[in-house]
């Protein structure tokens, strides 16, 4: 514990000590700029005031040329209002091109002085260009080299290591010294944890320090809890003996040898024998069930984890008995090995298992989550505990978004209930490209969060079908959405509609996350998910695809998709038109 207090304690002071370091070196860069940039605004202000009345090539050449001698050598280009320059210090005029266009001549134009920078081919070097509008009319524009910063401090670095190396130094020295006092009291919890763990419910003595003498205070508080809990525990033992003999299930406690230790009433009369006369017979005593019988001895025979669950019809064969042997280890048990058999009666819960349906489970599983947020919410806010109006109006937005979770997936459930049962109600046109737009624009808010961009083009002429504009609606509404949800900040999705002589075809494709090729068969069942922590950061009830395949199949059509991971995904559907 010792180091690593100490390691990251030194870790974060060497950090904030470069980040300082380099912090100063950035002030310091940006005020030798504006010292630099300064100098020549002054510098060019004198420069156009001696120039008053100057208008000759010749005077302008001189002027630039005698600037560039008191500047060290610093190039002096004059331009006129349009652009042609007029003097230069380094070239003739008269062989260079339109300055017009240069981001400090139209900046100084409009502010009356420009600064840019950037890489000068003819120099071979990083350029500074300071340029400033005269009182004349015409603007002069100054070429510095960018010097290296490392130039300026390399008399000062010398210096400035030793003072970082001074300090990390002394930062080491003050974490060896802070991880120690932090150290020593922990370990004296340590021990006394230890204590506690060999049965000494003693109390500890209180630390100085303010934020460990909590912890030793809970500590202590759950030292005398469980010495009472310990107590407590003899005494419920017969309240718990009580209890089991009155619960539906039957229980067995069997020891090494498979003889019943104890037995409540409903195993007995589960295996139809009188309870009273049960305790110390063997189990083949108590029934003939070979499958019980072997399960049994499997249990006290095998390895500590072995456990078994079956059927167990009774002996008039009305009932379905759930039979569970679980091996158990206890000193309470002869030999300290033996078996615990617990029957239940499932008879009108096999006859329910029958009726439910695979989509049922994988439903009632989708609405588990948002179920227990809401509950948990509602339990908050209905303790009183939560005061601040705030918080309140927050946990009642998380209920509000629940809720429409559910019933978001609810209506995906009916939906596919109604395809399911092969309703095609196609007794309109509908226009694919209109329609397209619209669900486009309903997701253009979210796809400009995430600067997303999104894109529609249609090929061949007309775009309608005989149809439900519902269906058509979630069909392609759920291929964007999709598209949208799975994309990459800064992505893209594009929708392709494309009339067919008998069919229409709908493509959208992103460049989102892309799909494992291992998932691509199986995209289309219900609820299936490829990445479920990632859906449930993005929402959506998984079935947005099973729905797509169903109106596919119920318009005749098909539908396919290609990914690449991390690439994107392309899903196309394909429709008949006739009615």
């Amino acid at each position: 514990m010792k180091k690593e207090i100490f390691r990251k304690t030194l870790l974060l002071c060497t950090v904030a000590i470069l980040l300082c370091s380099a912090v100063s070196v950035a002030i310091l860069q940006r005020e030798r700029k504006d010292e630099q940039v300064a100098s020549v605004v002054s510098g060019l202000r004198a420069l156009s005031e001696n120039a008053q009345g100057q208008t000759s090539t010749e005077d302008f050449n001189r002027a630039a040329r005698t600037f560039s001698s008191n500047y060290d050598g610093a190039r002096l280009t004059i331009v006129d209002q349009s652009g042609r320059v007029v003097g230069d210090s380094h070239e003739d005029p008269a062989t260079m091109e339109n300055h017009g266009d240069r981001e400090e001549i139209a900046e100084a134009k409009e502010s009356g002085v420009g600064v840019s920078e950037r890489w000068s081919d003819t120099l071979k070097g990083r350029l500074r260009y300071v340029a400033v509008q005269a009182d004349n009319g015409y603007i002069y524009r100054a070429s510095v080299r960018v010097r290296s910063l490392n130039q300026a401090f390399v008399s000062i670095l010398p210096a400035a290591i030793i003072s970082i190396l001074a300090a990390v130094l002394f930062s080491a020295l003050g974490a060896k010294l802070v991880a120690k006092k932090i150290a020593r009291p922990v370990e004296e919890i340590v021990e006394g944890l230890q204590n506690i763990d060999n049965g000494d419910y003693s109390r500890l003595p209180l630390p100085d320090c303010d934020e460990l003498a909590s912890l030793v205070v809970s500590i202590n508080t759950l030292s005398e809890n469980i010495d009472h809990t310990l107590k407590d525990l003899r005494g419920e033992r017969q309240k718990t003996l009580f209890l089991l003999d009155n619960v539906q299930e039957g229980l067995l406690a069997l020891d090494k040898d498979t003889r019943v230790i104890t037995v409540n009433r409903a195993a007995a009369a589960f295996l139809q024998v009188p309870p009273g006369r049960v305790a110390g017979q063997t189990i083949s005593h108590l029934t003939t069930n070979k499958a019980l019988i072997d399960a049994v001895l499997a249990a006290v025979e095998g390895p500590e984890s072995l456990g078994s669950a079956f059927d167990l019809d009774d002996r008039e064969g009305e009932k379905a008995l759930l039979c569970s042997v679980l091996p158990v280890q206890a000193d309470w048990i002869e030999g300290e090995r033996g078996a615990i058999v617990v029957l239940r009666d499932v008879t009108e819960e096999r006859r329910r298992q029958q009726m439910r349906s695979e989509f049922f489970q994988n439903a009632s599983h989708e609405l588990k989550t948002p179920i227990t947020s809401i509950g948990g919410f509602a339990q908050l806010l209905q303790s009183g505990m939560v005061t601040e109006e705030e918080t309140r109006q927050r946990y009642l937005h998380n209920i509000e978004k629940e809720t429409g979770r559910m019933a978001e997936l609810i209506g995906d459930i009916l939906k596919i209930s109604r395809y399911e049962e092969g309703e095609v109600p196609r007794n309109e046109q509908v226009d694919l490209a209109a329609l397209a737009g619209e669900v486009m624009e309903r997701l253009q808010p979210v796809a400009d969060r995430q600067g997303i961009s999104l894109e529609m083009e249609s090929r061949g002429g007309d775009l309608r079908l005989w149809g439900s504009k519902k269906d058509m609606e979630d069909l392609i509404g759920n291929l964007c959405d999709n598209a949208v949800k799975y994309n990459r900040p800064g992505g893209s999705v594009r929708v392709l509609l494309t009339a067919l002589p008998e069919e229409v075809q709908i493509a959208v494709e992103d460049t989102g996350v892309g799909i494992p090729a291992a998932h691509l068969s199986r995209v289309f069942e219900r609820f299936y998910r490829v990445e479920k922590d990632r859906n449930k950061k993005v929402g959506g009830t998984g079935l947005g695809l099973a729905i797509v395949k169903h109106i596919c199949a119920l318009y005749g059509g098909r539908v396919d998709i290609q990914s690449a991971e991390g690439k994107g995904t392309a899903v196309t559907a394909v429709l008949r038109r006739e009615r």
